[in-house]
């Protein structure tokens, strides 16, 4: 009996353009993931046939969009039987991006932890500046572009007074 892969998450780097206070991918490898390992983790999260979940995370993923177009193409070129996500801070979206995620199903979630001076608080550049207006000028590039998200918000005992009802 083959187990069957539900969910494969990969994180395509531990960098991330920005210092959340919270977050914890500063602990993870800072490399790059290869389109082979990719690959290699793909077909064996595909070997039973069975509908998957691939999302791709990090540190922030579209700093290895490279890794991330030919695993989109892999698995598109392969027809494989996977369900794709995006987790991302938006905030390296482009129009060409956006374009080519909607064009390739996949889903998309923008990380955003509430109103711009909340969010603020947590969500950080590395020289301590607020990220709001980065991810809302990712989140206008997938408006322009009729394209859908989620929005990911890390409730904390911080901000969760702050969270709209």
């Amino acid at each position: 009996m083959t187990n069957k892969i539900k969910m494969l998450v990969l994180s395509l780097t531990g960098q991330c353009n920005f210092s959340c206070r919270y977050c914890y991918a500063s602990e993870h490898d800072r490399g790059m993931m290869s389109f082979e390992t990719a690959a290699k983790a793909i077909d064996l999260a595909a070997c039973s046939g069975e509908r998957f979940v691939l999302q791709f995370s990090g540190g922030e993923p579209l700093l290895n969009f490279n890794c991330l177009k030919k695993t989109v193409e892999y698995v598109s070129h392969n027809n494989l039987p996977a369900s794709l996500q995006l987790q991302t801070n938006a905030s390296l979206l482009t129009d060409d991006i956006a374009r080519f995620l909607c064009k390739n199903n996949v889903a998309i979630g923008v990380s955003l932890d509430g109103k711009p001076d909340v969010n603020d608080k947590f969500r950080l550049f590395h020289d301590g500046r607020g990220t709001a207006s980065a991810i809302m000028h990712g989140l206008d590039i997938l408006k322009r572009n009729n394209i859908a998200a989620g929005i990911t918000c890390v409730v904390t005992a911080e901000n969760v007074r702050q969270l709209p009802n």
